[in-house]
């Protein structure tokens, strides 16, 4: 099954968190440069964050896992096993794939350990036509991990 980078996902405000700090008067107080490094930094909002409701984070998820699924399908269609091996292996790669189904990058993310294995496996990436991202996801790239596992069949 493809994994989803969901760092390429609309990001979800978050409650945010107040940091109480409990003196006791009888304590030294802290060095500000110790309350600096317990202190988390919270993420800034960036302006184009846009808050959803967990119902709509459901379905980017939904719809992001579907088109996944749908884009390692035609890698998948395009899989051939190399001549000149008796090797078998996984290997996944890292996409970044364009809303309108344009591969952007490929990367091997983990080799196989056999160079033919890992080419045979970008060459059916760069064969393969990948739809277009269904109509709740409004990125103009998302980046995904897929697995190809190649043997003999």
């Amino acid at each position: 099954k493809p994994q989803i980078d969901m760092s390429s996902t609309i990001p979800v405000a978050q409650p945010k968190k107040v940091h109480v700090e409990n003196e006791i008067a009888s304590l030294p107080a802290k060095p500000a440069s110790v309350l600096k490094k317990s202190q988390k930094k919270q993420p800034q909002k960036s302006e184009n964050q846009v808050n959803l409701s967990s119902k709509d984070t459901k379905i980017v998820k939904e719809n992001l896992y579907s088109w996944g699924s749908k884009i390692h399908s035609a890698i998948e269609r395009q899989k051939f096993y190399p001549s000149g091996t008796r090797a078998q292996g996984r290997v996944i790669l890292n996409l970044i794939v364009h809303s309108d189904g344009r591969l952007v990058k490929t990367e091997i993310f983990k080799s196989s350990g056999t160079a033919l294995l890992d080419n045979a496996a970008l060459t059916a990436v760069k064969r393969a036509n990948f739809p277009v991202a269904p109509e709740g996801l409004t990125e103009d790239k998302y980046r995904f991990q897929i697995p190809i596992k190649m043997s003999r069949n």
